[in-house]
């Protein structure tokens, strides 16, 4: 998790198709994209709801942003819902 307390958020990252956990380390981090997805919007209610019915919390993404594909998209807050696991 990234960020202060006010603005928490997460990357989603990709790396090259032939990158393995456990492989030969590479020089440097190698990352081809990545997205940031914010958590502010999620409310201790759907908290509170996920843990009650042993559940996630998902968010939909779209994978195009002002910066071409799994850029920076503007994710805003909404859109958390509480799905069953």
């Amino acid at each position: 998790m990234h960020g202060g307390t006010a603005d928490r958020f997460l990357y989603l990252s990709w790396r090259p198709k032939d990158w393995r956990p456990g492989g030969p380390e590479v020089p440097h981090w190698v990352c081809l994209r990545r997205m940031k997805v914010r958590l502010s919007s999620i409310t201790w209610p759907q908290i509170k709801q996920a843990v009650r019915e042993n559940g996630v919390l998902e968010k939909k993404v779209e994978g195009t942003g002002p910066s071409g594909p799994f850029g920076s998209p503007n994710l805003g807050g909404e859109g958390w819902t509480v799905k069953r696991s």
